[in-house]
């Protein structure tokens, strides 16, 4: 039996679904070849991602997972610590979900609460961070899982949630970028050490299957894009067949 340990954001943890609905780690988890454990907590960051799982694989609780699978969310998601008290008492559901540490990203920024520190927000985006960090920093998380994976005999796979992710990296990692730039050139070789993938390697992602393709193909539950029911049973085939 495969015992396979997912991680991720919303699109992995299955929001937007009905009770009654499955999102693919529980459609997997019928499957009597097949015990999966779900970690994935909507809206978090891969930061939160790389955490969570280092952390579920310390557990002697998790000694008998086979398989850990990724699903890396939007680089450009940040992670921060808030001990605001008026935080914790106006907005509850957050900090249910990610406790003190706090998650946002661009498209959160003129959404209440972050809009309250709107102009602070904005600014760290427009000057401190870039896309490029969160790159770096995923290709870390990733390299990371994958040698503590590599390290307890664990099969180690990863995917993204959206294709544009997919154009983002593939412009980071230009060949003419490269070659212009040696530190890139460095970037590429480890990125190159990342060897198990669910599908391929990360040099060829443009032609995996994402689940958020499913969402566009199959259709999505929400307002948000998130993926439907059926998106989900056609994801989970494809999980099984690979794995």
């Amino acid at each position: 039996m495969k015992k396979i340990l997912f991680n991720g954001c919303s699109f992995t943890a299955g929001e937007g679904l009905q009770e009654s609905e499955k999102n693919f780690s529980q459609i997997i988890n019928e499957d009597p070849d097949f015990e999966t454990i779900n970690l994935a907590v909507p809206g978090t960051g891969n930061k939160w991602i790389h955490r969570e799982t280092k952390r579920a694989l310390w557990n002697p609780s998790y000694d008998d997972v086979t398989d850990v699978f990724i699903i890396w969310t939007d680089f450009n998601r940040v992670e921060y610590v808030d001990y605001s008290a008026n935080w914790l008492t106006a907005w509850p559901v957050n900090f249910d979900r990610w406790g003190i540490w706090q998650q946002t990203s661009p498209a959160r920024v003129g959404s209440a609460p972050w809009r309250y520190k709107k102009d602070s927000w904005e600014h760290f985006y427009g000057e401190i961070f870039k896309s490029e960090t969160g790159i770096l920093d995923t290709i870390f998380y990733a390299l990371d899982i994958q040698e503590m994976c590599k390290a307890k005999g664990i099969n180690y796979h990863d995917s993204f949630f959206s294709r544009p992710m997919l154009m983002t990296l593939s412009k980071f990692l230009m060949p003419k970028r490269q070659e212009k730039n040696s530190g890139l050139a460095m970037v590429n070789h480890e990125f190159n050490k990342l060897d198990r993938h669910l599908d391929v390697s990360w040099k060829e992602k443009e032609n995996e299957i994402l689940i958020g393709d499913m969402a566009t193909k199959y259709g999505t539950c929400d307002d948000m894009g998130h993926p439907g029911a059926e998106a989900h049973k056609k994801y989970a085939q494809h999980v099984m067949e690979l794995i």
